[in-house]
């Protein structure tokens, strides 16, 4: 079995966001007849640290405060999540 190369799989992440951000707006401009400008997330700063949105420079915008939504009520879970955008 060979070794597997680390420095190839070093940006893997980041990569994977940034090129699926390539394809979705030009995916979406061949669909609606415009690119995507503007891209954002939510991400559990309980679970993950953001690693892979940072390196693939998403840019925080600030945290929510802790809702969520089923059906048409919205509700409070105590769990907010990072804002970021790209």
């Amino acid at each position: 079995m060979g070794r597997t190369d680390v420095s190839s799989q070093h940006y893997l992440a980041s990569k994977t966001l940034s090129l699926n951000l390539k394809h979705l707006s030009k995916d979406w401009q061949q669909i609606y007849g415009h690119p995507i400008l503007l891209a954002k997330t939510f991400e559990d700063i309980i679970r993950f640290q953001g690693t892979c949105s940072k390196a693939a420079n998403w840019i925080l915008l600030g945290m929510t405060q802790g809702f969520g939504k089923s059906a048409k009520k919205y509700y409070h879970h105590g769990q907010p999540k990072a804002i970021g955008y790209f």
